[in-house]
């Protein structure tokens, strides 16, 4: 699943390159944060500026999230024309969707909400509110053990899980931290 990325800019002509680049105005009118003072600093003394927010299922919010991440980076590079080789974080993003699909084919329960929210999505209905039950998904779930209905972990948790497979599998040989670099270099 693509990560919807949305925009906004006072500027028609950055809002066109945005439009352009299927980037799609918000329609957020909400109360306004640090991100709507520095719009407004910069419309007063003529400068253009623009906003991109990229969403992640909320179960999934938590940052960092590489995915995200890697959307984010990849509209910044092609509407600033950087030419940065964003490759290596692409992989990454592909192979933190790989695991997170894992963990949720894992349980039913996860498998069946997560096809819910997506559901909901492609209708164009985000109010998942509607089914309280869902907020006690597990999507952490040992594929040893029998599904449970025990709470959903925060967000903080999954990400943690999911940053843990990721540095096992650096451990077995895909990439060394700077540290264990030093450490090797040091024994030589």
């Amino acid at each position: 699943m693509t990560v919807p990325i949305t925009g906004a800019s006072a500027d028609n002509e950055i809002m066109e390159r945005l439009r352009e680049m299927e980037v799609h105005n918000s329609g957020y009118e909400g109360p306004t944060g640090m991100v709507g003072i520095l719009h407004d600093a910069c419309q007063r003394v003529s400068l253009s500026s623009a906003t991109l927010w990229a969403a992640a299922p909320h179960y999934l919010a938590a940052t960092p999230n590489i995915k995200v991440t890697a959307a984010l980076l990849t509209y910044l590079n092609q509407f600033l024309s950087f030419g940065l080789d964003l490759h290596e974080i692409q992989s990454d993003a592909v192979r933190f969707e790989e695991q997170v699909s894992a963990l949720v084919a894992k349980d039913p329960e996860a498998r069946e909400y997560v096809r819910r929210l997506e559901e909901q999505v492609a209708n164009g209905d985000d109010d998942d509110d509607e089914d309280e039950d869902d907020d006690e998904l597990d999507l952490t779930a040992d594929p040893d053990r029998a599904p449970s209905s025990g709470p959903l972990p925060s967000a903080d948790s999954l990400i943690r899980d999911v940053e843990a497979l990721l540095r096992e599998q650096r451990g077995n040989g895909q990439e060394q931290d700077s540290d264990e670099q030093d450490e090797h270099k040091e024994s030589e």
